[in-house]
């Protein structure tokens, strides 16, 4: 596993597996989301079985058991997103409101079948991530990945977005980012300084 970026919202890794099954149970080390860059695997959750290629994301919880098996040869090349549990709380709860309030987050589902602008948005923010993009540049795109790969997962997509109330409109938003950013704009700020700044 090689670590290509890390802050405080989410930390980008690159994972390669050659493929030899083992067929030994493995535990997610926190909340990440999978994606498959060359090859496949097949991972088992109890009875829940996930084809997993380059078109789909997969979603791991922490200390939750599975077992991987390589039914194509060659192993496979994935990228994880790992978030904290506040970051899943909040963009789950984007989705389905009463989760935005669990003590444990958990994703929508244990899987999800992207579309390909969702996963170049990966491959953008695996990109940013190698080159030493600007942090918030990196951050921004991983978790604009992330929320479309949640967006693919409900299964109420449209309704959710309906039934979330915004505290305030983009317009006000953006603008409250602008006044912090503007005096700001020669520093290499993250998403979490921003937030803070925001915070009334």
């Amino acid at each position: 596993m090689n670590v290509l970026f890390r802050s405080a919202t989410v930390t980008i890794q690159d994972w390669c597996c050659r493929g030899a099954d083992r067929n030994a149970e493995e535990a997610a080390q926190g909340h990440v989301v999978a994606v498959t860059r060359r090859g496949a695997y097949l991972r088992q959750i109890g009875r829940d079985r996930v084809f997993a290629d380059s078109g789909t994301a997969v979603f791991c919880e922490p200390g939750q058991p599975y077992r991987v098996s390589h039914p194509v040869q060659g192993g496979d090349l994935c990228t994880l997103f790992v978030l904290p549990p506040e970051g899943v709380r909040q963009l789950v709860g984007r989705h389905v409101p009463a989760d935005a309030a669990q003590a444990t987050p958990t994703f929508l589902a244990s899987h999800a079948a992207i579309d390909c602008r969702t996963f170049l948005l990966h491959r953008v923010a695996r990109d940013a991530a190698i080159v030493g993009e600007d942090p918030l540049v990196v951050e921004e795109t991983a978790l604009g990945f992330v929320e479309r790969a949640l967006q693919a997962a409900d299964p109420t997509e449209g309704a959710a977005a309906a039934r979330v109330v915004p505290l305030r409109t983009a317009r006000d938003y953006a603008e409250r980012v602008r006044a912090i950013v503007a005096p700001r704009f020669r520093e290499r700020l993250s998403l979490v300084e921003i937030a803070h700044e925001d915070t009334p």
